[in-house]
């Protein structure tokens, strides 16, 4: 048997026991990243019944160590020639957040920016709450500085439409 036979001997059961985990993970993420954009999607119709707005979904591709290659869908927002992206950045991230009304800091389980002109403006972050997403926005620069961590804001649809007004302005 070659090298390369054999290596792939040993993997099989590394890479069939990994998988359903993995697909467990990106399936996870997918949804709830289809979920963060179809509430955003609808905030969308009930502003702007005049369709300003331009929205479209676009598809962001990933390679994650623990999840392997995927896609996730995201969106651009256009208003007068400006693009806004909604671009989805990871499911498994390092950062902690304190939340309202929180006074440790907590894990986020993914991150979903904010974009003009290619650059990170806002930063949505994904904690779970049993079952359900609970999504906060971290605006640049807002930290609690006893814990030296970002605070994060409930992401509400007054809250997303006063960053999105912000974005286009």
């Amino acid at each position: 048997m070659g090298v390369l036979a054999e290596f792939l001997k040993e993997k099989a059961d590394e890479i069939r026991a990994a998988k359903p985990e993995r697909d467990r993970l990106v399936a996870d993420w997918t949804a709830a990243v289809e979920r963060l954009l179809g509430l955003i999607e609808q905030w969308l119709r009930e502003s702007d019944p005049d369709g300003l707005i331009r929205s479209e979904r676009t598809t962001h591709a990933f390679n994650d160590e623990a999840m392997g290659p995927y896609s996730v869908p995201g969106l651009s927002l256009e208003l007068d020639g400006q693009v806004v992206g909604v671009v989805p950045v990871a499911r498994r991230v390092v950062a902690s957040v304190v939340l309202p009304g929180e006074s440790q800091p907590r894990r986020a389980e993914g991150r979903v920016d904010l974009k003009r002109y290619g650059d990170t403006i806002y930063v949505l972050y994904r904690f779970r709450d049993g079952e359900a997403d609970r999504w906060y926005v971290v605006h640049d620069g807002v930290f609690d500085t006893k814990l030296n961590r970002p605070v994060g804001r409930d992401l509400t649809r007054e809250e997303f439409e006063a960053d999105l007004a912000s974005l286009f302005g």
